[in-house]
């Protein structure tokens, strides 16, 4: 599931980047890299606190 969320992170740190006014994911270079990660973070931490803790 780690997977899926850091795929769908990136888009959301280039999304969350461009509407606060620094540029979003430009290619493939460092800076992109850097959104990208923040972003795939984000979600990563947050998807746990919105999902809850499911019992087996």
């Amino acid at each position: 599931m780690d997977l899926p969320l850091g795929v769908v992170g990136a888009f959301v740190g280039g999304y969350v980047f461009t509407r606060l006014g620094a540029a979003g994911v430009t290619g493939l270079n460092l800076y992109s890299m850097l959104v990208a990660a923040v972003g795939a973070a984000w979600v990563l931490i947050v998807y746990p606190l919105v999902a809850g803790r499911r019992t087996h």
